[in-house]
């Protein structure tokens, strides 16, 4: 006995050349997706790292100070925030920091020193440190987290704990709560034009930054602690990297000013 097999009706149009059909038409619609995006980012690329436009800065290069991108000076957004990507990446640098006499609540008066943060934070120089209940005169050494202090006349450093505990200058070089924190952190700012610094031409921004901020770097206590939004003046190098050269701080007591310069240049320090 044979078996009948039946025949059933094709529908219109073969499936199979249908199938052909939309599968090409899905691969040509990818194809045009990826070249637009493609075309896209290549435009992103050439853009980022060479606009001088007054909107916003260009994308931040995280590898190299010397490879960070241009800005306009006339751009007061995009020059903060590259100059905090700037500060950020710095391994080492020389400050100056002087407080003046009537601003209380601070454990330091003055420092003159170098600062790395390469391969661990370590700061070296000579400085005005609250110890004890007096302001005392010193030459000092951070390393390892411990302040070492030698005072007028002594041949040997001394080590007198933590030196956060005290004041800790390599803290200015800590790459998320340091100077840099202290510049993108900088509100309500806007240019105020340009001054000479220690023989280099600057931008001025003035702004506000909060004392949580500030407290970081500048520790103050008691009746001298600092509150609310302060008043800071940023210095800012004209050209690039766009190096902070002075950060100035006004409070109802007075003054404290910060300034940096050799920055980059090579500084060894070892605990004694």
């Amino acid at each position: 006995m044979k078996t009948q097999l039946t025949q059933f009706p094709r529908p219109a149009g073969h499936p199979h050349k249908r199938t052909r059909a939309l599968l090409s038409a899905a691969v040509g619609a990818v194809a045009v997706v990826a070249l637009v995006a493609g075309c896209s980012s290549d435009d992103d690329d050439d853009k980022g790292g060479t606009s001088t436009g007054a909107a916003s800065a260009p994308s931040m290069v995280e590898t190299s100070r010397s490879e960070q991108p241009t800005v306009s000076t006339s751009d007061a957004a995009a020059l903060v925030k590259q100059s905090a990507q700037t500060t950020r990446l710095m391994q080492s640098v020389h400050i100056e920091l002087k407080v003046d006499d009537k601003v209380m609540g601070l454990p330091v008066r003055q420092v003159k020193g170098d600062l790395t943060s390469n391969p661990a934070p370590k700061a070296q120089g000579e400085g005005t440190f609250r110890i004890g209940n007096d302001d005392t005169a010193v030459s000092f050494i951070v390393a390892d987290g411990q302040l070492y202090i030698k005072k007028d006349g002594e041949t040997e450093y001394t080590s007198i704990g933590e030196a956060s505990k005290v004041y800790d200058p390599a803290i200015i070089l800590d790459r998320e709560r340091g100077l840099a924190k202290l510049i993108e952190s900088l509100k309500d700012f806007k240019s105020a034009g340009t001054e000479t610094v220690n023989g280099v031409e600057a931008q001025k921004v003035t702004g506000t930054i909060d004392a949580s901020v500030l407290d970081v770097i500048f520790p103050t206590q008691g009746d001298g602690k600092f509150s609310g939004a302060i008043p800071v003046t940023l210095y800012i190098d004209s050209k690039a990297p766009y190096n902070l050269v002075k950060v100035n701080i006004k409070v109802d007591t007075g003054e404290i000013n910060l300034t940096t310069s050799d920055w980059q240049k090579d500084v060894n320090i070892e605990a004694p």
